[in-house]
């Protein structure tokens, strides 16, 4: 004898599994996002320290990889902004040794790689300087 499931349970479980689906995936664009918002906070670092340092090659590299790889949000400029500020202020006030242009652009190489993965760019969307 073969047992059939009623049609409310087999509807019941088919709702609660689309439910289950969607549930997650604003979880995981979260995650995505806040990789994105660390990614353009560092790289916000690198240029703070930059310009603290008068490294303008690099700063100049540290922006166009922000204009290149970020949405053009309010949210991701403003992140970028206040960690500039927050990194040059911090580089100023504590007198620290300035990085050499080597370790910044070696510093911007990887968040260039970093920023690929979180925010990636196809040729088509790429920029100009």
């Amino acid at each position: 004898m073969k047992l059939r499931t009623p049609p409310r349970i087999a509807m019941a479980a088919m709702a609660a599994l689309a439910l289950s689906h969607t549930w997650l995936a604003p979880a995981q664009a979260q995650t995505q996002l806040d990789t994105a918002l660390q990614a353009i906070g560092d790289l916000a670092h690198v240029n703070g320290q930059a310009l603290a340092c008068s490294e303008l090659k690099a700063a100049r590299r540290a922006k166009d990889l922000m204009i290149t790889h970020a949405p053009k949000t309010a949210r991701f400029g403003n992140v970028f902004e206040e960690n500039t500020q927050q990194s040059y202020a911090a580089q100023i006030s504590t007198h620290a040794t300035c990085p050499d242009a080597a370790a910044l652009s070696a510093q911007l190489d990887t968040l260039a790689n970093r920023l690929q993965g979180a925010l990636p760019v196809t040729p088509s969307e790429k920029q100009k300087p």
